[in-house]
């Protein structure tokens, strides 16, 4: 016997997918392996700078994606 699942208060289908993305702000964990020698380098950074080593990555996804680089 299959289960029936009831679908509620269904919102309205975003016109494109990048509506669908950029109108569900929030936060995603992103997961990504590095070499330590990397997240050695990136860890002490943080220490120096005084910033977590979320904030740093945050910033340099940011930078290439408004720069392409």
């Amino acid at each position: 016997m299959a289960k029936k699942v009831a679908m509620k208060n269904r919102k309205a289908k975003p016109k494109t997918s990048r509506d669908w993305v950029v109108n569900r702000e929030g936060n995603k964990r992103l997961t990504i392996d590095v070499p330590l020698s990397l997240h050695a380098r990136l860890k002490i950074a943080s220490v120096e700078h005084d910033q977590t080593m979320g904030e740093i990555v945050r910033d340099c996804i940011e930078r290439y994606l408004e720069t392409g680089r």
